[in-house]
């Protein structure tokens, strides 16, 4: 292996490893008991998304939720600013989080979602929209080359690093995604 080809995947190593410090309240108006649970402090993947990571907060917020809310969808706000949840955690944080406050504090909603929120996405639908964004860059870059030439059970190994949080199970497609020598950027 050539000096610029372990040097890449250092480089796409250290981007996979990149992670958001968060922190993730509970929305007052959300609330049914007399005390305010804990909120959670993550370090989530940047490039991973918010249906694949909030089960959990989801799941231990919902015992202090009024029960009429408990079965709806969650939706996440910064700011005020409701988290568009089909994106990647990192260019959320990255275009709303300006201040580059941390941790990034959020507020976790199971009740009144905007109308202008897509509904939280299945982890099917998810997977999907994933896939798609590759194919569309791969187009892009290499007239459909690399994301073309790969079998559906390779996709499925894409989408399960990702949700796994797994890059050795991914380097080698990102390699091919990516120039030889990310230098050259």
């Amino acid at each position: 292996m050539s000096m610029s080809m372990s040097g890449d995947r250092e480089i796409l190593r250290r981007v996979w490893e990149g992670r958001v410090a968060t922190c993730i309240k509970l929305a007052e108006e959300d609330l049914s008991s007399y005390g305010e649970p804990d909120p959670h402090y993550l370090m989530l993947p940047r490039i991973s998304y918010f249906p694949l990571v909030l089960e959990k907060v989801r799941k231990s917020f919902q015992r202090h939720v009024s029960p009429e809310f408990r079965d709806h969808e969650v939706w996440l706000e910064f700011d005020g600013i409701p988290l568009k949840m089909q994106y990647p955690i990192g260019v959320l944080c990255d275009v709303l989080n300006t201040e580059g406050q941390a941790p990034w504090m959020l507020r976790l909603h199971f009740s009144s979602p905007p109308a202008s929120l897509i509904s939280l996405p299945s982890r099917e639908s998810m997977e999907s929209q994933f896939l798609s964004c590759l194919k569309e860059a791969d187009a892009l870059k290499h007239r459909g080359a690399v994301m073309g030439a790969l079998q559906s059970r390779e996709h499925k190994q894409l989408w399960q690093g990702l949700v796994n949080d797994k890059f050795d199970e991914l380097q080698h497609y990102f390699l091919a995604c990516f120039p030889t020598n990310l230098m050259n950027l």
